[in-house]
């Protein structure tokens, strides 16, 4: 039992140590001896919870530390060329961050409010899979959440946002997942 006592108290200050605080901070005050066995040393204790699927291991990064590119005009993927002629042309587009879609805007930049003749359209072309295409829009600013489905999946759609502003888009389609930064700019902008 005295081996464990030490590995902890050694454990404590070797903490200390790395955090910068000093023993007397590191080292908690005696107390009654326990009547359960001391934590394994195999096992890491954490101050952080455990992930739970509410909470997933790999969380997205805060709202402010979002960022909305440009899209980039120069040849789309090649998995992501079909139907476009030549396909060696650049085209201007998004890719996913997972790298499973691509994003073509037409009439960039797209707006919260389009003017008469124009719209939002973007062609999606997903490197695998078919089916409906569910887009969860959250707006960084304000954190407005809004739905889009699109029942013949990826392909020319129509995506509106009722506001301007940096969006991430969850896109999700058959097995598929893949997120993107879109910015939407106000109208007469």
């Amino acid at each position: 039992m005295r081996r464990a006592g030490t590995w902890v108290l050694g454990a404590a200050l070797a903490a200390a140590l790395v955090t910068g605080c000093s023993a007397e901070e590191a080292v908690p005050p005696p107390s009654p001896a326990p009547s359960a066995p001391a934590p394994s040393p195999a096992v890491p204790s954490s101050s952080a919870p455990a992930p739970t699927a509410s909470s997933p291991a790999t969380a997205v990064p805060p709202r402010a530390s979002w960022t909305c590119p440009e899209p980039v005009d120069t040849v789309l993927p090649t998995w992501a060329r079909g139907g476009f002629r030549p396909p060696t042309d650049p085209v201007l587009h998004l890719v996913g961050q997972q790298g499973a879609i691509v994003a073509v805007p037409f009439g960039w930049p797209l707006r919260d409010h389009q003017p008469r003749g124009r719209s939002n359209k973007i062609l999606w072309v997903a490197r695998s899979g078919a089916g409906p295409l569910t887009i969860v829009a959250v707006e960084r600013e304000t954190g407005q959440r809004v739905t889009r489905e699109l029942p013949d999946g990826p392909g020319p759609s129509i995506v509106d946002l009722p506001r301007a502003g940096c969006w991430r888009f969850d896109l999700r389609w058959a097995d598929q997942h893949d997120e993107l930064m879109v910015r939407y700019r106000a109208a007469g902008r």
